[in-house]
């Protein structure tokens, strides 16, 4: 079940590691938190 192709553009914060979402016109999705810092 995946969307439709996106660019994911990664953000590291020194708090937290945040992955910005971005569709294939730039527009924002939302915010995915990496695997990593799942665990």
């Amino acid at each position: 079940m995946k969307p439709n192709p996106i660019v994911w553009c990664e953000i590291y914060v020194q708090d937290m590691d945040l992955a910005l979402v971005v569709d294939t016109e730039g527009n924002t999705i939302g915010l995915h938190m990496p695997p990593t810092a799942m665990e």
